[in-house]
């Protein structure tokens, strides 16, 4: 087995990879997702031009957390926008 790209990995080791990339392939499945201290990451299981098995992981509490956030600030724009227009409603009568 090996690692080839772990640089963009937060506080998960190359042995902890390849652990979770056994217990990954032990399911038989070619997609699913594990977690990982306080993440999840979705994987995918593929093939390679040559044939070689190729695990891919994702990390989508990071997505998750974005989409929050933007869901937050969207709900305070849209309450805001309320109480201006209510407030240019008042003026103007």
């Amino acid at each position: 087995m090996t690692v080839v790209n772990d640089n963009n990995v937060y506080q998960v080791n190359s042995t902890k990879i390849k652990s979770i990339t056994r217990k990954a392939l032990s399911d038989h499945q070619d997609s699913g997702s594990v977690d990982v201290g306080r993440n999840q990451y979705a994987y995918r299981v593929a093939k390679n031009s040559v044939g070689q098995t190729m695990v891919v992981f994702l990390n989508e509490t990071l997505i998750y957390n974005r989409f929050w956030l933007l869901f937050r600030v969207a709900v305070v724009l849209g309450i805001g926008s309320l109480i201006v227009f209510a407030v240019v409603l008042k003026i103007a009568k």
